[in-house]
């Protein structure tokens, strides 16, 4: 490399307009008919086409763009028409451009001081979010994601049940219960685990055909664990479960909660977007009783990866006691006239992004009444798209369309009991990068889920292969 490159590896106006050519170029070819969700290659020949051994002497900088390149062309695009395999996708301008002023930025969002416009952003977003829950006082923070918004969740809870686990732990007192329903997401297992409280600590409670947490079993649990010995501390709920986008009965769980003085969190990380729209937030009543939840913008509002929420609710106070620390000078200063606005004792990071960038400006550039408009568009996609794939005979749904999931498989016939035409459908979907969808296996049973989240992709492309194509596979 020249020695200009290995001594000067500021940010110049050539260095950005040389990555923004080849972002463009590789934009413009992704919308190209035709193009593909991913230039699969096995791992053993993608090595051979893109070393990833760093060398001992830098490289040139056209050495360097044309590994940004080469990372583009064979990373999976999840902003593609045809990518629908995760509860996260899409690629819109206002988030790019939050996403990086935050990397241009580079602060840590701990203190005023270091952070003030996230601060202020993120209290106002906190605030926002919380108020369209219904929640008294929202006080929180943003987090890596959903599974850590349950963890906090859980840690929150056990500050509640008993202060003094934060400085003495668990030993000495009997067994804490958690329960969670049977289809909530797997990192209340981890939860469970990183908090100590165990995993076989935390209970599943069935749920009902249509994969809601059945209340009735919750109480029935709760009254269980109280005559076992244990002490059941913490309700997780689901508001949006990750395969078929079911809301569990918030309303009812709460009283519960209430009646027999546990904590009641949601995970509203898929969910909670539904309380954006007139037309679905009914479907989250109840959440407003709730002791906390956690909401991600990354699934349901076009986001980058990572941004999520996690709120408090009535008791603005109790997460810094939960998880807030003292004696920490070099960071939090008694003198500054506005450490009360220091977000770092609300959590359990210390270096932490400012994803509030990215939402915040998704949301001035579309306004309540835009991303209204935005979840509507995504259920009226899923729905239309549930009603065509009823309509086929050589695809069933598994589930009826809710939300905006849609759980399918081929129709099982003649030669295939269904599980494995479904898998080698779903694999060469995948690896020939037309259509991308997540496989699903439940009671023996492997279907497909597409997940519509970008209410700007034209479904008119959208096309499932026929049942003469399965047999060449």
């Amino acid at each position: 490399m020249t020695a200009d490159w290995r001594h000067s590896l500021s940010v110049t106006p050539e260095i950005l307009a040389s990555f923004f050519e080849r972002v463009a170029r590789y934009l413009e070819a992704q919308q190209a008919p035709h193009s593909r969700v991913v230039d699969y290659y096995p791992p053993s020949q993608l090595a051979e086409l893109l070393s990833v051994q760093l060398p001992r002497d830098g490289a040139s900088v056209d050495t360097v763009f044309d590994m940004i390149e080469a990372c583009l062309r064979y990373s999976v695009d999840t902003g593609h028409p045809q990518f629908f395999n995760q509860l996260f996708g899409g690629r819109h301008w206002p988030a790019l451009l939050g996403e990086w002023t935050a990397s241009v930025v580079s602060t840590s969002l701990y203190t005023y001081e270091m952070a003030p416009v996230a601060t202020l952003m993120e209290r106002y977003l906190i605030e926002k979010m919380g108020g369209l829950a219904g929640f008294q006082h929202p006080s929180g923070t943003f987090v890596t994601g959903g599974s850590n918004g349950n963890l906090m969740g859980m840690v929150a809870a056990l500050h509640a049940h008993n202060p003094a686990i934060k400085t003495r732990g668990l030993g000495g007192q009997p067994p804490l219960i958690a329960l969670v329903s049977e289809d909530s997401h797997f990192s209340y297992e981890k939860a469970a685990i990183a908090t100590g409280i165990g995993g076989h600590q935390l209970w599943r409670v069935p749920v009902d055909s249509d994969g809601r947490l059945i209340p009735e079993a919750l109480h029935d649990s709760i009254r269980r664990a109280r005559r076992d010995g244990t002490i059941p501390f913490f309700v997780g709920a689901t508001a949006g479960t990750t395969i078929r986008g079911a809301f569990d009965p918030l309303e009812s769980i709460g009283h519960i909660c209430r009646t027999e003085s546990v904590w009641f969190h949601v995970d509203a990380s898929f969910g909670g977007s539904a309380l954006l729209s007139r037309q679905l937030r009914s479907r989250l009543v109840g959440i407003e009783d709730a002791d906390s939840m956690v909401w991600d913008a990354h699934k349901l509002m076009g986001v980058p990866l990572i941004c999520s929420a996690f709120m408090i609710n009535r008791r603005p106070e109790l997460l810094r006691d939960a998880v807030g620390t003292d004696g920490i000078p070099y960071i939090y200063h008694d003198y500054d006239a506005h450490r009360d606005l220091d977000s770092g004792h609300l959590s359990l990071q210390c270096g932490r992004r400012n994803d509030v960038f990215k939402l915040w400006m998704m949301w001035m550039a579309l306004g309540d009444e835009g991303y209204e408009r935005w979840v509507d568009t995504c259920v009226g996609h899923a729905t239309q798209v549930a009603t065509i794939i009823a309509a086929d005979p050589d695809y069933e749904l598994v589930y009826p369309s809710d939300f905006v999931t849609v759980c399918f498989r081929p129709v099982p016939g003649a030669g295939n009991t269904g599980n494995q035409i479904t898998e080698r459908l779903r694999d060469h979907l995948a690896r020939s990068g037309t259509l991308m969808v997540n496989q699903c296996v439940e009671h023996g049973m492997v279907y497909l889920r597409l997940v519509f989240l970008d209410p700007t992709r034209d479904l008119s492309e959208f096309r499932l292969p026929r049942r003469e194509e399965w047999h060449a596979l």
